[in-house]
């Protein structure tokens, strides 16, 4: 699961995204399921920084990844690249994308994002390893190994522990597709002497796999023996940290190895743990889809909260506007009987005044003005009373 030693620090203040992320990232190989759970409490919070949310995809999709559950895993790494605004964290996205989807057989798509990643990040080398696998998938074992060679010596150039386990520990794993157990053998042992002086987000997994496959080497040359205490270790690392591929494949193995062996007492033994390790397996993915459901039901949850407060918010502006527009209406009509009152009653105003002025044309007083001062006052008082 390449991809998740990323930095921590997202934001200068403290909160409790951070220490969710931190718990999370901690309990990756203790504790897989609660790893999950502590993800999905970050990606649940419509509140949390952008950042918090990419890596909690990115452990989330790594870890779907070791209960088979690519599909799931593809949607986490796919909503970290969309939300993502870091550069520094896309080449790790990219590579998650490239590893899932070798994992889910989409060979072709793998390298897509794994060539992707190689040309825009070029002094990233993390993808190196994974195309590699690609290409021992597709059985082009030479282009695997000028990969890794590659990938061997520029870890040893620039001190790289991380890169050159990679490189030993899946050099390893060609030599055994090619049926080289003398070669596995060296190489994991390599690989195994300088395992625990490096910090690997990876380096359980990494070796719980390296383990199987130097004792199916150990298997071919017929040093049973070793091949058991091998699988063995393989199984207790798988076991550990909920490593579903190798666990399973640790367990078969071991059942295989005592058939071949003919140890009857230690056929019922691994046969039995077999058995237990298949339903194990079981438990944990029904655990994992609970987990699931148990978010997806509280994302609705928060969906529809948020809905019903719109639609409220909405209905009450709605509300307000029919208010405003029947207070307007209401206005707008005593506005009008008011003009239509004061208008006929200034017209009543006018006829009296007309009226008033006719009877003072044919008054007696009005008769002994002289007749171009009658005619300028009535004009006026005409004027006026229009």
């Amino acid at each position: 699961m390449t991809g998740l030693l990323i930095s921590l620090s997202v934001s200068s203040q403290p909160n409790t995204d951070r220490e969710l992320y931190k718990q999370a990232y901690l309990a990756i190989d203790s504790d897989p399921l609660t790893a999950i759970e502590l993800c999905s409490k970050i990606l649940e919070n419509p509140n949390a920084e952008a950042g918090y949310k990419v890596r909690a995809l990115i452990i989330k999709g790594g870890l779907s990844n070791r209960f088979g559950e690519y599909d799931k895993s593809l949607e986490c790494f796919l909503d970290a690249y969309d939300l993502n605004k870091e550069k520094s964290i896309e080449p790790y996205i990219l590579h998650n994308l490239g590893w899932t989807q070798r994992l889910a057989g989409n060979q072709s798509k793998a390298k897509h994002y794994l060539n992707k990643n190689k040309l825009l990040y070029p002094r990233h080398l993390i993808s190196i390893p994974e195309l590699a696998l690609v290409y021992i998938n597709e059985k082009e074992y030479e282009k695997a190994r000028v990969n890794l060679e590659n990938l061997k010596s520029e870890a040893l150039k620039i001190n790289s522990g991380p890169d050159l386990l990679s490189a030993l520990m899946n050099l390893g794993f060609l030599a055994l597709k090619e049926k080289d157990y003398n070669s596995v053998i060296n190489l994991t042992k390599q690989a195994f002497s300088i395992s625990d002086t490096i910090q690997h987000p990876n380096r359980q997994f990494l070796l719980a796999n390296a383990h199987n496959n130097i004792a199916i080497a150990y298997m071919g040359k017929g040093n049973y023996q070793k091949a058991e205490e091998h699988l063995n270790k393989g199984f207790e690392i798988s076991n550990l940290i909920n490593a579903q591929i190798p666990l399973l494949e640790s367990a078969t193995k071991l059942k295989e190895l005592s058939r071949i062996t003919k140890d009857f007492d230690k056929l019922d033994k691994y046969s039995t743990l077999e058995s237990q390790t298949r339903e194990k397996l079981e438990k944990n993915k029904v655990e994992f889809h609970r987990a699931e459901r148990d978010l997806r039901e509280k994302q609705l949850k928060v969906e529809k909260e948020k809905t019903a407060k719109l639609e409220k918010s909405e209905k009450t502006s709605l509300n307000l506007i029919w208010a405003l527009s029947i207070g307007l209406i209401l206005v707008s009509g005593v506005l009008s009987v008011m003009l239509r009152k004061a208008w006929k009653e200034k017209k009543n105003w006018k006829r009296e005044k007309r009226t008033n002025l006719n009877t003072l044309r044919a008054s007696d007083n009005g008769a002994q003005l002289k007749n171009d001062d009658k005619e300028i006052i009535y004009s006026r008082l005409e004027e006026e009373y229009k």
